[in-house]
């Protein structure tokens, strides 16, 4: 069985819808700068991982795991020993106990990472092939979207 493992550090990022706009009298539309900048950075990390080729004909299996930044509010500083702790509700965050329910969409965030990696070119035909996606989102104290593909026959 074939698989690729990556991790995008920093916060999950969710693709922006394009922008219309209208010069000399045309419509137009744009994909914002955001866009492109977070492609770019996935595009950068898939560079740097050992791929492997999904055939044309071939069915993924996609697992997209995003992780958000526990709040800051979550954290107690204790001046007499100078060290930060997690508050009650910090700690079930980082047990994901407490699951994010805010922005950005898991959806999103499984649009921008399969745009990407059907730019970069070097994993798979299309992501018309994904046949499987999971996509979870949890809290914890390093911000990053992890990504696991899989597919081909098992061995």
């Amino acid at each position: 069985m074939k698989k690729i493992k990556f991790t995008i550090y920093g916060e999950p990022f969710g693709k922006l819808n394009m922008r219309p706009t209208v010069r000399g009298g045309h419509a137009r539309s744009f994909n914002p700068k955001q866009n492109v900048e977070y492609m770019g950075r996935i595009i950068d990390v898939l560079d740097k991982t050992e791929l492997v080729r999904f055939e044309k004909e071939e069915p993924i299996s996609l697992l997209i795991i995003a992780y958000y930044k526990i709040p800051k509010d979550k954290y107690v500083y204790h001046k007499k020993t100078n060290t930060t702790d997690l508050t009650k509700q910090g700690q079930l965050m980082a047990d994901h106990k407490l699951l994010p329910t805010k922005k950005p969409d898991l959806d999103n965030i499984s649009k921008v990472v399969c745009d990407a990696i059907t730019k970069q070119g070097g994993v798979w035909y299309d992501d018309s092939q994904i046949t499987c996606e999971l996509l979870m989102k949890y809290y914890d104290l390093v911000p990053r979207v992890e990504v696991t593909i899989e597919g081909g026959k098992k061995e």
